[in-house]
């Protein structure tokens, strides 16, 4: 293993130990202080454990040389920015310069090309790197101004070109430019266009979740109605819509939009309404697990279903008679929210992981419909939100990649 990554991930067991020991204060807050709510103080420290968790998953899932957590990991150390702006907003500019280098260094060491190439992130991170099959490769005429070119996929440039395309480039999709009659045209792969989106989803991730911090509302307004469409485009760029499930993943997507936006205007009609588009996305990512044999893996690991049942009992028993009205709506959503996060888990690790997020998140935002509430329980519902759909999104592309045998499309110049 590399020093950088063997460095990130004891960085990372460190975090999750230090998150169960906060766990371990709240709890020792709301019994012994008065002025403490122990409901929040029980709520916060459920989450830290809850962090803790996915940390040291993690940490596992790369030590064994798997990079499906990689993202999340990445994910979890940007979140230090913001936890740093809170630390300078309390005065306590020490430590909010300790979670910046926490965070900022940990991510480093998990991007490196040292880290990628032990965990294998440059050969498995797409299909579209696998090697042509011959009728690919056959010569194609394209007509250019009015000139007609026949250019050979195998290297990107007319056929008679004298230059030799570069020894490290094992795969077309690695070439950089072609010719067009005098013109030079920088051609860009479908990984390195993947990797574009995901880095901006990336940059509005952490701005949406300063915006939640700091309490602006113009740039979550800015920033919010910009993820899931990031991620629709990952799904585009990836595969493309020709599969019906990739038209409902973007579906799903979409609805989801629409009720980032709804869940942004004050109201219960607002509320009922982003709930509504919530459930359209919930159906539609039920479907699509469910097309690729999740239930299958439910039947094999029948101990998956309890986590997310768990959660939702634990969260309707205590809270059912404080959300008046909305309980039954809610106990339907949350129902075909928690059969998404089963079928999530019996699909993959990391897709499970995001529907246990997904389920989590969504129940604090009905803790406040209950009139409840705590400090940082806006950050940790976005950032719940963010790294479930990222996770589920990832997570069902890659096993539809791996179901789905490709080759690399036409070029068309």
């Amino acid at each position: 293993m590399p020093l950088p990554l063997c460095t990130a991930l004891s960085s990372l067991f460190l975090q999750g130990l230090g998150l169960i020991a906060l766990a371990g204060w709240l709890v020792y807050l709301s019994l012994t202080h008065d002025q403490t709510a122990a409901g929040a103080g029980f709520a916060e420290a459920v989450v830290c454990v809850g962090a803790a968790a996915l940390l040291i998953a993690a940490a596992n899932t790369m030590r064994d040389r798997s990079p499906g957590m990689r993202g999340l990991a990445v994910f979890s150390q940007l979140a230090w920015l913001p936890v740093g702006y809170f630390l300078f907003q309390a005065e306590l500019t020490g430590w909010g310069v300790a979670a910046w280098c926490l965070g900022l260094f940990t991510v480093a060491l998990l991007v490196v090309r040292s880290t990628r190439s032990w965990l294998g992130v440059d050969v498995l991170d797409t299909v579209d790197d696998e090697p042509p099959s011959d009728q690919a490769l056959r010569p194609r005429q394209h007509a250019v101004g009015g000139d007609v070119f026949t250019v050979s996929l195998d290297s990107y440039r007319p056929v008679g070109h004298t230059h030799k395309p570069s020894a490290r480039r094992e795969h077309p999709e690695d070439a950089r430019h072609t010719r067009c009659g005098n013109r030079r045209v920088r051609v860009i792969s479908v990984s390195t266009m993947k990797r574009y989106l995901v880095a901006a989803f990336a940059v509005v991730a952490v701005a949406n979740l300063v915006s939640v911090g700091i309490g602006n509302a113009t740039l979550e307004w800015v920033t919010k109605p910009l993820l899931m469409p990031l991620l629709a485009l990952l799904i585009v760029v990836g595969g493309g819509l020709a599969h019906h499930h990739a038209r409902l993943m973007v579906l799903g997507l979409a609805a989801a939009t629409i009720a980032d936006v709804a869940l942004l205007i004050p109201g219960q009609t607002a509320f009922l309404a982003g709930m509504g588009f919530f459930l359209i996305m919930q159906v539609c990512y039920i479907r699509v697990f469910l097309g690729l044999n999740a239930w299958s893996g439910v039947k094999q690991r029948v101990w998956v279903v309890a986590a997310p049942v768990a959660i939702l009992f634990a969260f309707f028993i205590p809270l059912w008679t404080s959300l008046g009205p909305l309980a039954g709506p809610m106990l339907v959503y949350g129902t075909a929210l928690a059969f998404m996060a089963v079928c999530a888990m019996g699909l993959s690790l990391r897709a499970g992981v995001g529907g246990v997020l997904f389920l989590i998140s969504d129940l604090l935002i009905g803790v406040n419909v209950a009139g409840l509430d705590f400090t940082g329980r806006s950050l940790i519902i976005m950032s719940t939100y963010i790294a479930a759909q990222y996770l589920l999104v990832t997570g069902w592309a890659a096993l539809a990649a791996a179901a789905t045998p490709t080759t690399p499309a036409s070029i068309k110049t």
